[in-house]
């Protein structure tokens, strides 16, 4: 089935070079980083590096001991620091930092980004699924090494440098995504791997050659595909990170929308299934082009209390003057408790929508989709837009935010740490702090789907509706 797909972005011109030039500035770059991560820090660097970490978590975080104690967490430095007894390589003491990144939350950790930048080639996943500590090709072929490598203690060391905060099937996308760069940067293992594997009946071992499965996205920030036989169109929201296409997002949108209007389109997928987050100021650009119910309620965010005067004056600055004045005066009050008591509220109310997307809609969520695109599958699901679609999201609906970034003084390990932690009231229903989707639909690892994909889930949705109106009935 043929499709229309039309991407909405504008695009930056760069200044031509010549590839003898780009090559040479590729070069010196992975020169320049590997001489970085090779320098050798003292025990001494180290020690400081690391008590500067711990500290500036429980100075700076406002929700450190949401799952472990200061008391845990004064063992846990203790322990690191007995840990690094010689002197090392930046990469060595990176490598060590990273499993601390199992203690924090999701926007809480040592960045694990510049060890990966540089080989955007790796950008993969490996072809395997992943049970606890143990990685299979299929059903009853389990690997055993990489390369040499033992497999059960890569994943073990992959699953340490993700956060206590993400759900299960997240962390193992991730440990799938990120193997490829880990053997290369801690083991010098590069593609073709050669996988050992054992069949657990048989108990054969098997030697082969394995090659990377590409991840297949949709690589710009936001997007339109269209299948005007089916009536079916597919707006894809990538990114919360919008900032630099700010002014073309806001109006491309109504002409997005109005090219729905004039093909007839009766089933919009909002596909947010591999957006990681951003800023929630852009999913409210387009809410206001689905219908949606009254939404009355509170907004909580925990802070730490020396951020909060930080953070105030960061989201008036968004406001224009006018606005600006009057917030001021009428959230005072609110500014002086909060100080009092790190929690500051805002009543909310969201007026309903009858003018949107005369259609039905889907919202495309999966274990990837993070931070504010968490906030955009709960916003759409707390004012009723359309059925939520896919995997339970891959953090928590109430979860620490506003994140500031930070470098250790002697290493320049780059870290981050939230400074609040947002929640809605009345809020959705969740398990275990997951948002759910209204029909399961197993992505698989993917971020893109086929129309035969969309069609199944708009089948299954009458199946939803039917059950819908029975509990209705029942009620």
């Amino acid at each position: 089935m043929s499709s229309t797909r039309v991407d909405f972005i504008v695009l930056i011109q760069f200044k031509k070079c010549s590839m003898r030039k780009k090559w040479f500035i590729s070069v010196c770059i992975l020169f320049y980083s590997s001489i970085a991560f090779s320098q050798t820090l003292s025990v001494e660097e180290m020690h400081e590096d690391v008590i500067y970490y711990f500290t500036t978590l429980k100075n700076e975080n406002c929700d450190l001991y949401a799952k472990y104690s200061l008391l845990q967490f004064d063992s846990i430095q203790k322990d690191i620091l007995a840990h690094i007894n010689i002197d090392m390589s930046i990469l060595d003491f990176n490598r060590i930092l990273l499993t601390l990144n199992q203690y924090t939350d999701g926007h809480t950790g040592i960045d694990r980004e510049k060890l990966y930048w540089e080989r955007k080639d790796l950008n993969c996943i490996m072809p395997f699924s992943i049970q606890n500590d143990s990685a299979f090709i299929d059903d009853n072929s389990l690997v055993v090494k990489i390369n040499g490598k033992e497999i059960n203690g890569l994943v073990a060391e992959i699953r340490k440098s993700c956060s206590w905060e993400d759900n299960r099937k997240a962390v193992e996308e991730d440990i799938k995504r990120y193997m490829p760069f880990y053997l290369s940067a801690f083991y010098n293992i590069y593609p073709p791997y050669c996988i050992e594997s054992r069949n657990i009946i048989t108990n054969e071992l098997y030697s082969d050659s394995l090659n990377l499965k590409r991840i297949k996205i949709f690589d710009k920030p936001y997007g339109l595909e269209t299948y005007e036989k089916d009536s079916i169109a597919i707006f894809y929201y990538t990114t919360c990170k919008l900032h630099f296409v700010r002014n073309e997002f806001e109006k491309m949108l109504p002409i997005i929308f109005s090219h729905l209007e004039k093909l007839n389109i009766k089933y919009l997928f909002i596909n947010i299934a591999q957006n990681g987050g951003g800023s929630d100021e852009f999913n409210e650009l387009i809410f206001r082009y689905l219908n949606s119910e009254e939404y009355k309620g509170y907004s909580f965010c925990k802070l730490n209390k020396s951020k909060i005067p930080v953070i105030w004056e960061r989201e008036l600055s968004k406001l224009n003057s006018v606005k600006r004045f009057l917030a001021t005066k009428l959230n005072a009050s609110n500014m002086e408790n909060s100080l009092k008591t790190g929690v500051l509220y805002n009543k909310m109310k969201f007026k309903g929508n009858k003018k949107g997307f005369n259609g039905l809609v889907f919202l495309i969520q999966s274990s990837c989709t993070y931070s504010a695109a968490v906030d955009f599958s709960t916003q759409f699901k707390l004012r009723n837009m359309g059925i939520v679609v896919g995997e339970e999201c891959g953090e928590p609906v109430v979860f620490s935010a506003n994140w500031f970034n930070s470098v250790l003084p002697n290493s320049k390990i780059r870290f981050k740490y939230s400074t609040s932690k947002s929640w809605y009231e009345p809020n959705v229903i969740t398990t275990n702090g997951f948002l759910q989707p209204d029909i399961k639909y197993d992505l698989g690892g993917r971020r893109v789907l086929l129309l035969n994909d969309y069609k199944e889930i708009i089948e299954r949705s009458r199946s939803f509706f039917h059950n819908m109106n029975v509990i209705q009935y029942d009620k």
